[in-house]
């Protein structure tokens, strides 16, 4: 009986999508992980018959969001094939899907869960951040936006074992070129705010010379190779 409950209750997440969706109303956002269980630990062992265990519910719902499209986007709904989370969550306020999609070569991406920044929920909540790391395609932060990422591994502690993440193409000089100024300004303003951001993008193309061709700042001797109009520097670095 329990197996399936388990079982309808997972269903129900698709009913509630789509009569959500009908009535344009977004029944299932970033707070369904405050309802959903989300830590298996808190679960007895199944196999303890002195008490009834509600694991099966964890796993029929986890097991449903990872094979429906139900991860919640800044647009509609996704699965875990086209589903990105962001670090922080100033990036999908910055980069839209379709910015996203191009910046990893997959025109299907989608930010999900873009209110939980992937560092902060790391910090305070590590069950959290294991259910919702487990349902993504990949992780992407400021870093891999801005210089991309190489095919790599990160080391899984719990599990004792090598993940490989994947690779980004992150920003190029295409995609900067194909920007309108107006945005290309915020995402000026956005690189100066962390001197960081400011070290890491010296030698990217990200800024338009007077053809409307992206370069970079730096060459990789660090020799400035770009000079800025002394009357419009507006939004530069």
């Amino acid at each position: 009986m329990i197996g399936y409950l388990a079982n309808l209750a997972a269903d129900s997440f698709e009913y509630l999508r789509d009569i959500g969706n009908k009535a344009s109303i977004r029944l299932i956002d970033d707070n369904i992980v405050t309802i959903i269980p989300v830590n298996p630990d808190s679960f007895s062992d199944p196999t303890d018959k002195r008490k009834v265990s509600f694991l099966p519910f964890y796993q029929a719902i986890k097991e449903k969001f990872a094979q429906a499209e139900l991860l919640p986007s800044t647009e509609g709904y996704v699965s875990s094939r086209d589903a990105y989370w962001a670090s922080v969550s100033q990036l999908p306020l910055l980069f839209t899907n379709k910015q996203l999609g191009n910046i990893t070569e997959n025109e299907n991406a989608h930010w999900v869960f873009s209110t939980l920044g992937r560092d902060e929920v790391q910090r305070n909540n590590p069950p959290l951040f294991s259910y919702v790391d487990s349902l993504v395609r990949t992780n992407i932060s400021e870093d891999v936006i801005i210089g991309g990422r190489s095919r790599d591994f990160v080391y899984i502690r719990s599990r004792g074992i090598r993940q490989p993440l994947e690779s980004i193409k992150g920003i190029s000089a295409e995609f900067i070129e194909n920007q309108t100024i107006e945005w290309l300004h915020r995402f000026y303003k956005w690189l100066s705010e962390t001197k960081h951001r400011k070290e890491i993008c010296r030698t990217k193309p990200v800024f338009l010379d007077q053809n409307g061709k992206a370069v970079a700042a730096f060459d990789s001797n660090d020799q400035l190779i770009l000079f800025l109009p002394i009357n419009d520097i507006s939004g530069y670095l």
